[in-house]
């Protein structure tokens, strides 16, 4: 609760970029060893959250509350940003956000669907779908020398994988390419490594899959694939720039020249661009 007023306090400084992000909480509820949330629990909190933002009564337990205070000032809409990975939370996020973040990693193929279902979600909804914001994390190191780009992005790969591999996902249904990847999370993953080249999960992962799910190598390839994501419909990404056990000299260079390509991915012929997050 104490995120909501302070969110809201920014927002009146007219903070425009302000968006609070929210998501099942895979990784440090795992952390606590326990489960992601339910889908159903998700839907529950993400519904209270956008009623108490929006200075409605919510009932929690029974006992209805809110955010007096947002009788007395004018207060901008605060935008609520879901990371989805399966088709229950990307259904639900298009109901009831106002952005939706993939975290299916660089794969054309699964952020082409992830972007159309959502769309005709947020239609089912009876939302118009050019109203939701649209992102993507992406793993991206960029160097001249593939594998050295590849072991920097390695741990970071890993970690988005593994949410493909939680269960309640139908690893059966993923592209063949992803599925092995899935089932090496789910049965093999290692916390303690979590976000890191050096754990053996992360080891596990073949060359195919990294640059498939990440964005590993030279400039030129970064542009390409960057450009292929934001003409699916991609409005923004969130570029992981390296696992965190990466070399600083590798993270750092990769993030100079990651740079120099924000202009012209950001301004397009429709005016749409990409934020630059």
């Amino acid at each position: 609760m104490a995120t909501l007023p302070a969110a809201l306090g920014v927002r009146v400084a007219r903070t425009s970029r302000l968006a609070i992000g929210t998501g099942r909480g895979d990784s440090p509820r795992a952390k606590t060893g326990r489960p992601p949330a339910s889908p159903a629990d998700f839907e529950r909190y993400l519904r209270q959250l956008r009623g108490y933002l929006d200075g409605d009564t919510v009932a929690r337990d029974g006992i209805p509350s809110r955010i007096e205070w947002l009788d007395d000032i004018d207060v901008p809409h605060v935008p609520i940003e879901v990371s989805a990975t399966g088709p229950k939370v990307i259904r639900l996020a298009a109901a009831v956000a106002d952005r939706i973040c993939f975290a299916v990693g660089a794969d054309v193929e699964r952020l082409r669907d992830g972007v159309t279902h959502a769309r005709r979600s947020a239609e089912a909804a009876g939302r118009a779908p050019d109203t939701i914001r649209l992102g993507a994390y992406v793993n991206c190191v960029i160097n001249d020398d593939p594998a050295v780009a590849r072991e920097a992005v390695r741990g970071g790969v890993a970690s988005f994988a593994h949410f493909s591999g939680f269960p309640g996902m139908r690893i059966d249904e993923l592209p063949e390419g992803v599925r092995k990847a899935a089932e090496t999370m789910r049965t093999g993953y290692d916390m303690a490594h979590h976000g890191a080249a050096a754990g053996s999960h992360a080891q596990a992962l073949d060359a195919d899959f990294i640059h498939r799910f990440g964005i590993a190598g030279p400039l030129d390839e970064a542009r390409r694939r960057l450009v292929e994501i934001r003409d699916l419909g991609i409005d923004f990404v969130r570029v992981i720039p390296g696992s965190r056990d990466a070399p600083a000299e590798v993270t750092m260079a990769s993030i100079a020249s990651l740079s120099t390509l924000v202009g012209g991915l950001a301004g397009d012929a429709d005016g749409r661009g990409v934020e630059r997050d």
